[in-house]
């Protein structure tokens, strides 16, 4: 049957055709009218069944009415470049699951990961040119600003940054292939990043502003993450598992924070860090935020100035403010908390990160549970116990 009505512009299409309708044991003839933008059939169809011809034709007139006027919801326009991929992938708010994307991943995150595909590439390669050659030298980048191989955490960051670019491209049918399947990375063995050792803790904080301490010493110890430590707000402190504890949200509506992985936790507080509550609540006020008088959360990067400020004072190991929570985790393994409770207490997804971030500390506990065998006792020899085995044999 041919369209009664048909426009294309090779931009919008609208066709108005007859469909037959078998339904309640007779056949008759009904007019349907689709409206789609042209290549984004899946995405963008609008479609009417009509009873009369000129019905359905009033509303395909109507469709193209709407086009021309600019009412309809156009299709995103298709990539060229990967400036352009990285742009529209950026601009994303909810991920594949529907789910609202955070301010920091869409915002500051992948924009700034993601730069050192385009540092490779340059912005305008098109897109059709993208291969695994690209994602291969972005392991071999060099520090813009001194030259030495990038350190393997921004390498890594790199990379899941480009394999969820890239993921994301393949659902929207902007890239067929998976560009980053059997990129291998190996940078050698993990580089261990600093913490404070146990005798260093008390002179840093003797070195620490009377508002930097109370910070400092907080997240010693409770471990938490710098984010996590600039949107804590008094209503996360909470009791009901034995003693006071922070209580961090998966996603907490007033301030906007997103916890990592989107994993709620808790952190039950030592009697210390108990302490240093009261002190932040006469400092601050105790109203909002916990570790700062702002009404709203503010950056840490002053933050991390204070901390080296702090080290270089009290001539100590020089850490970031991340350095004070693998203090705390270097701490609890030290006082012979196991592993497993460190990982949870610092919201590690894996025990796995948690092993490879103290490795030299968790071996400690493999030797130290070697004084447990040595407690119990020699055992006979080898060639006393197989003696005893032949005089009882025999017997």
């Amino acid at each position: 049957m041919p369209d009664h009505a048909y426009r294309d512009d090779g931009v919008y299409c609208v066709r108005v055709y007859p469909v037959r309708d078998k339904r309640g044991g007779g056949e008759r003839v009904r007019y349907r009218t689709d409206g789609y933008y042209t290549g984004h059939r899946q995405g963008t169809l609008t479609r009417t069944t009509f009873a009369s011809v000129e019905d359905a034709e009033k509303c395909a007139a109507l469709l193209w009415q709407d086009y021309v006027q600019g009412l309809h919801a156009a299709p995103q326009a298709r990539p060229v470049t990967v400036q352009d991929l990285v742009d529209a992938f950026c601009e994303r708010t909810t991920s594949k699951r529907g789910k609202t994307l955070s301010d920091v991943s869409t915002g500051r995150s992948y924009p700034s990961q993601l730069q050192a595909l385009t540092r490779v590439t340059g912005p305008d390669l098109p897109l059709t040119h993208l291969g695994q050659r690209h994602v291969e030298a972005v392991t071999r980048l060099a520090n813009q600003r001194t030259g030495e191989p990038l350190s393997r955490a921004s390498v890594e960051s790199y990379l899941r940054a480009i394999s969820a670019l890239v993921q994301w491209a393949i659902r929207q049918g902007f890239l067929s292939t998976d560009i980053t399947q059997g990129v291998t990375y190996d940078a050698g063995p993990a580089e261990m990043r600093p913490w404070l050792q146990p005798t260093e803790v008390e002179p840093f904080l003797a070195a620490c502003s009377p508002a930097h301490r109370i910070r400092a010493g907080f997240l010693i110890e409770t471990g938490l993450r710098a984010s996590e430590a600039v949107h804590l707000r008094w209503a996360w402190v909470q009791r009901g598992i034995g003693r006071p504890a922070i209580r961090v949200p998966a996603r907490d509506p007033v301030s906007g924070f997103t916890a990592k992985g989107k994993q709620a936790r808790a952190v039950p507080l030592s009697t210390r860090a108990q302490g240093l509550l009261d002190e932040a609540r006469e400092r601050w006020g105790g109203i909002h935020y916990v570790l700062h008088g702002a009404d709203t959360p503010i950056r840490s990067d002053n933050w991390c100035a204070d901390t080296h400020a702090a080290c270089q004072r009290a001539g100590t190991t020089d850490i970031d403010t991340h350095g004070l929570r693998r203090t705390a985790g270097a701490l609890w393994l030290a006082s012979g908390l196991d592993i497993y409770r460190v990982s949870r207490l610092l919201g590690h997804q894996s025990v796995t990160t948690t092993e490879r971030a103290y490795a030299g500390l968790a071996d400690g506990h493999l030797a130290s549970a070697m004084d447990l065998v040595d407690a119990r006792g020699a055992l006979p020899s080898i060639g006393s116990a197989a003696k005893g085995r032949d005089v009882k044999d025999g017997g």
